[in-house]
C-alpha cells in the first residue's frame, strides 16, 4: 500500500475536501507529523478516510484509534487521555448510528455511560 507524507507539496485537497496526491484522487495510507515526530497515520480510498486511522500525542502516547468508511465511524473508536489512560470509547453500527459511548477521568475513574438500548427502554416507558 503506498504511504505519504500529507505535507509533500504533492499533497493536497480537492473542492470536495478529498486528498489529492499529484492531481489523483489518494488511495492508500498518509502520514501527519508535528516535527519528528509522525502523529497520525490514516488510511484512504479514492480521497476519502476509509480504514483504519491512529493519532499519537507527540511523545508518541497513543491519542485515538478506530475505523471509518467513506468517512463515517465505523465500529469501536477510542480516545485517551495524554497520560495513556482511556478517556473515551464510542461504538457505532455499520449504518454509523452511536450505540454505545463510555467516558473515564484522567485516573481511569468512570465519568459517563451512555447505550443505546438504555435509551429505547427508556423511551418505551413512556
Amino acid at each position: 500500500m503506498q504511504r505519504i507524507n500529507f505535507d509533500d507539496p504533492d499533497v493536497g485537497k480537492d473542492e470536495d475536501l478529498r486528498v489529492v496526491y499529484r492531481n489523483e484522487l489518494f488511495t492508500g495510507e498518509v502520514e501527519e507529523f508535528a516535527g519528528d515526530a509522525r502523529v497520525a497515520l490514516s488510511t484512504y480510498r479514492d480521497g476519502v478516510p476509509d480504514g483504519p486511522t491512529v493519532e499519537w500525542y507527540p511523545d508518541g502516547t497513543l491519542r485515538s484509534k478506530g475505523s471509518l468508511r467513506m468517512g463515517q465511524v465505523v465500529g469501536e473508536f477510542k480516545d485517551w487521555h495524554p497520560n495513556g489512560v482511556l478517556a473515551v470509547s464510542r461504538v457505532f453500527d455499520e449504518r454509523t448510528t452511536l450505540l454505545e459511548h463510555y467516558e473515564w477521568d484522567r485516573q481511569g475513574l468512570p465519568t459517563l455511560t451512555w447505550r443505546f438500548a438504555d435509551q429505547e427502554a427508556e423511551h418505551s416507558a413512556w
